[in-house]
């Protein structure tokens, strides 16, 4: 030991000192943040597994928005075809009437009874129709 030394060492017996015990202060510890690869692979397969169920809710719920469009395009298109059924069931009651109608005008032509004029007529295609007929009956 060099002489500095033990003049330190010297005066730090010659003093008392009454402690019992003495505590040495450690630096902080040092924390160890290890990645495991059982942990990499937990998270990979757990990411997975809500993926899947993401996917999954996505593709129920475009299932669900498809067949309620599918449905409104079944109505729409019962919709047309019984408006086109009414349309047809119309023109063919028009063109019934239309028959009846001429076939009392033609028997009373015929008869030679009554008075018959085109304003008699309710449509264009029946007062040429009974102009035709005047013409066939005065030559």
């Amino acid at each position: 030991m060099t002489t500095e030394e033990s003049t330190s060492v010297q005066t730090i017996s010659n003093e008392s000192i009454n402690v019992k015990y003495i505590t040495l202060e450690k630096g902080p510890k040092r924390q160890y943040n290890r990645k495991s690869k059982t942990d990499d692979k937990a998270k990979e397969l757990m990411d997975k597994l809500l993926e899947e169920q993401e996917l999954t809710r996505i593709k129920r719920e475009q299932d669900e928005f498809d067949a309620q469009k599918k449905e409104v395009e079944e109505q729409e298109s019962t919709r047309h075809i019984m408006e086109d059924i009414a349309q047809q069931k119309l023109k063919e009651q028009e063109k019934q009437e239309q028959q009846i109608e001429m076939d009392q005008i033609l028997e009373k032509l015929i008869q030679g009874g009554g008075e018959v004029h085109p304003s008699n007529f309710s449509t264009y295609p029946q007062k040429l129709a009974f102009m035709i007929g005047c013409l066939f009956i005065t030559k």
